[in-house]
């Protein structure tokens, strides 16, 4: 989601929010956040602004197993 101020008077101080919804299936995975800015300035047209992060958070359990089920484990493999 983008927020930002429409009118930005000569001089003035303008802000734009960049905001990322996430869930917790997103925990630990990188994002990329995209936003154009476009100026009546002469001097300067436009720029991009570009967020990147990390989502903060314990990254997701594994599905629980059903009842009667057994999960055995992958054999760990010995030497080279």
């Amino acid at each position: 989601m983008v927020k930002f101020d429409r009118r930005i008077e000569p001089g003035q101080t303008g802000y734009i929010r960049l905001s990322v919804r996430t869930s917790p299936g997103w925990a630990g995975r990188r994002f990329t956040k995209r936003a154009s800015v476009s100026m009546t300035d002469p001097a300067q047209a436009g720029f991009f602004l570009t967020l990147t992060g990390r989502v903060k958070g314990p990254p997701p359990q594994p599905a629980p197993t059903p009842p009667g089920q057994t999960v055995v484990p992958a054999p760990k493999r010995i030497g080279p």
